[in-house]
């Protein structure tokens, strides 16, 4: 699969060719120490995230693929009073897991049963999953909202909401995607959705009008695939002005270029709390894309929107491949966001709790009481919402 090329050699790297004399490369080195932190940013040992005063954090977006697309939920059921929108790609509904892995797996998604009862059931793709009440989903929502767990769930019924699956996905169903439709609709609210123009042979991944990408047929062999899609379609655009634009004439916005420099390398585990009785599964470095026009003093106002990736995607070729080419960076550029890439892993081995490095949508983080990974107090979505502030006020932590 084709990468990236890197832009920024290693400092070491970076030298005069031939022998030269002594003061040549002296002075390369002078001026390397100056402009290498200005042209390289990404390649530089990663620091707190910077303060931007003119970022709006008060009212944000949040979108993911996948286990991302289910932490976008919960987050944005959970803290819905600071969540305006929210993009769901192949994503399974909020609290469909129950606190269970083998919820999660088995009417949450389309693995679990396949591999043993496909002799009673079929093949689970064709079956696609167990029902799912999306009643019942909002009415825990409801129950714990008004026990304080939960935003007041109110502002539910006009948040911006944007789902897609396509047709070729084998991981996550129609059920699940049905079942978000129905979640918001309990709460008067109506779910932008895609036509099947776009969807069709559209895999489990983010569709992308890059080339270059998973193909945009069937689902590849898992451990091929990077899960972003070339399918000439620009999923994260379309959801990026769905959620930002939605109601006005879109049709003169055009995506920008992305300039490596834009790019902010920072230690999330300053960031992290601890997991009392679980693993946090979060890496301790992490990325921004920040424009410049974000962070260039002049006042104009930015928006902040998370970008969460799906299992696998954290590791360290297909988190830079998620973070450079899933197509946030043209629109933050557009749109003037700053995107907050966080990033989980997978820990220990195929046994682990996370093996895939998947976000937490059943529990393996501390999941005490049952359920309480998709409440306010969970660990990795309270990391998620103190980086959004940590970007606005540059705090270099966050109270454990």
């Amino acid at each position: 699969m084709p990468q990236p090329a890197n832009p920024c050699p290693a400092r070491s790297d970076v030298r005069p060719a031939g022998h030269r004399r002594a003061h040549h490369r002296s002075q390369l080195a002078m001026l390397l120490g100056v402009l290498y932190p200005l042209l390289c940013p990404a390649s530089v040992a990663a620091q707190p995230l910077p303060a931007l005063p003119q970022l709006d954090t008060a009212q944000i977006t949040v979108s993911g693929l996948s286990s991302g697309g289910a932490m976008a939920m919960q987050l944005a059921v959970a803290y819905s009073g600071r969540v305006e929108g929210v993009g769901l790609f192949a994503a399974p509904p909020y609290a469909c897991a129950d606190g269970s892995v083998w919820w999660a797996l088995n009417q949450c998604m389309l693995t679990g049963l396949g591999p043993f009862f496909g002799f009673m059931y079929g093949s689970i793709s064709e079956w696609g999953g167990l029902p799912l009440s999306a009643e019942r989903m909002a009415d825990k929502a409801r129950r714990w909202a008004g026990e304080g767990k939960l935003d007041p769930v109110a502002k539910l019924a006009t948040q911006k909401v944007w789902s897609y699956r396509g047709l070729a996905d084998s991981t996550v169903g129609d059920n699940a995607y049905a079942a978000i439709r129905g979640f918001y609709k309990g709460f008067g609210n109506t779910v932008q959705e895609v036509p099947d123009a776009n969807r069709r042979n559209v895999p489990h991944a983010i569709p992308t009008a890059s080339d270059g990408l998973d193909v945009c047929t069937v689902d590849a062999p898992g451990d091929e695939k990077v899960f972003l899609a070339s399918c000439r379609f620009d999923g994260a655009g379309a959801m990026l002005k769905s959620l930002l634009r939605r109601g006005q004439d879109t049709a003169a916005l055009k995506p920008g270029t992305p300039v490596a420099g834009s790019f902010v390398a920072f230690e999330q585990k300053r960031y992290l709390p601890a997991a009392p009785g679980g693993v946090l599964s979060m890496a301790d470095t992490a990325r921004a894309y920040v424009p410049a026009r974000c962070r260039d003093g002049s006042g104009t106002a930015c928006k902040l929107h998370v970008a969460l990736h799906g299992c696998r995607q954290g590791a360290d070729a297909n988190y830079k491949l998620f973070t450079e080419r899933a197509g946030y960076n043209e629109w933050a550029e557009t749109l003037g966001l700053v995107i907050l890439y966080p990033r989980a892993i997978a820990t220990g081995g195929a046994t682990s709790a996370n093996p895939r490095g998947c976000w937490d949508w059943w529990g393996y983080s501390g999941n005490q009481p049952l359920n309480s990974y998709a409440w306010k107090q969970a660990p990795q979505m309270r990391a998620v919402m103190c980086m959004a502030d940590a970007l606005k006020t540059g705090a270099a932590s966050c109270p454990r």
